[in-house]
């Protein structure tokens, strides 16, 4: 498999064409079924006449990134006076998805992705020189030059997503150090160390912390051998609620509490590094442990949890994770659904009628069709009060229904 991409294109600012423009004089990948490729850029200036190229200067980095990269690029500058333009074209290795930038564009839209392509080929070819390839975050990616990205994050994502992973087939995170941003928070008492040699130390005494930025760990560390229940809380609120609960209780030497727990949020929709670090948790880490998320009792709730679940699956077995808040259970958190709410259960409801009917699926279902014909959802908004307040669950309530649901499965728990 094969395919070259290579392009030329005015550059405008402000809906004002420049006097000069940029060239790509050339850009070329090659990928072949072994995995092997190479990408080279060249730009010039026409309004100095100066060729600027990122050199890949002598160093002792060894990688297969670099040195293919090398390659190619010098390739490339032996050709740079042959004054020819071209047109980018770079898109995903199955062809579902193809991006395309025609020469000179005039349109902003075309102008603006040149921009931000031009952008994150340079910070690819600036990691892969890298000795050390420092770790760096697709958000700091987004913050070298919010302008060139037309302050849009997602201009960023899916321009790396797509040179990287769909033309290239390799990982951002593997090959080029480039990390998704952290997002997600983890609470217990237990170590891990990563890959390069970091502890990361928690405990129930200290605060909840962002979840590590390496999902490559080489050992993450309990601190008794005993089987470990992972909460997975749907909001950052109902979190550092829990949390706060736990550590206080713990400190009262409260034994109602149990002796392995780890709390993570992924503030609503989780982020790629929070499924991954759950899935690392729940397959790898601790294989015994059991999986308990709680989620708004509403169409979005459920929807999340869907999305850690498809995360931690495996072919073995199915993690049903749905451990509450039920509809029933908090009549005090009710609130009325919306039409459009309305027309999104009915379209999840028609989703999870069509596989298999796990004892999860039984659960989304009935919970969806309970509110559906009620007209009420129940969300779990923590507020300080009595548990019969009107317009939510208080505090207190909410963290000891979380505790008394993970104490029921303590036949797995030690």
């Amino acid at each position: 498999m094969k395919f070259e991409v290579a392009f030329g294109c005015k550059y405008s600012y402000n809906n004002t064409v420049m006097k000069h423009h940029l060239k790509f004089m050339a850009i070329k990948a090659e990928y072949s079924c072994e995995a092997s490729f190479s990408l080279a850029v060249c730009l010039k200036s026409e309004s100095s006449g100066d060729v600027q190229i990122f050199h890949s200067q002598e160093n002792h980095n060894k990688s297969k990134e670099n040195m293919i990269l090398t390659s190619k690029w010098m390739d490339i500058v032996q050709t740079i006076n042959s004054e020819r333009e071209f047109v980018l074209s770079y898109g995903s290795r199955n062809g579902s998805k193809i991006h395309f930038l025609r020469q000179f564009a005039d349109s902003d839209i075309l102008v603006q992705r040149f921009t931000a392509t031009l952008k994150v080929l340079k910070i690819l070819l600036l990691q892969a020189q890298s000795n050390s390839k420092k770790s760096t975050t697709i958000r700091d990616i987004y913050y070298q030059d919010v302008e060139a990205f037309h302050w849009k994050q997602r201009y960023c994502n899916e321009i790396l997503h797509s040179i990287v992973v769909d033309s290239l087939g390799l990982s951002l995170e593997h090959n080029f150090s480039i990390y998704p941003s952290q997002k997600g928070l983890v609470y217990g008492d237990f170590a891990i160390q990563s890959n390069e040699g970091t502890i990361f130390q928690m405990s129930y005494s200290e605060e909840p912390v962002l979840i590590p930025l390496h999902t490559k760990f080489e050992h993450i560390l309990p601190n008794e051998e005993s089987h470990y229940a992972i909460v997975i809380l749907e909001k950052e609120a109902v979190f550092q609620s829990f949390c706060y609960y736990i550590k206080t209780r713990y400190t009262l030497k409260d034994n109602f509490v149990p002796d392995n727990l780890i709390v993570v949020t992924g503030k609503g929709f989780p982020d790629n590094l929070t499924k991954k670090f759950v899935n690392i948790l729940a397959n790898t880490a601790f294989t015994n442990s059991v999986t308990l998320g709680f989620f708004d009792s509403d169409v979005y709730g459920i929807n999340i949890c869907k999305n850690y679940q498809d995360e931690i699956a495996t072919e073995s077995k199915s993690r049903d994770i749905y451990a509450g808040v039920y509809l029933m259970d908090y009549i005090a958190g009710w609130s009325d659904i919306t039409a459009r709410e309305r027309i999104l259960i009915m379209s999840t409801i028609t989703k999870i009628t069509t596989v298999y009917p796990t004892i999860q699926n039984k659960r989304f279902h009935r919970e969806l069709t309970r509110g559906l014909w009620l007209s009420k959802k129940c969300e779990m908004n923590v507020y300080q009060g009595d548990a019969d307040q009107s317009e939510g669950i208080s505090s207190i309530a909410i963290n000891e229904y979380i505790l008394s649901q993970i104490n029921s499965h303590k036949k797995v728990i030690k």
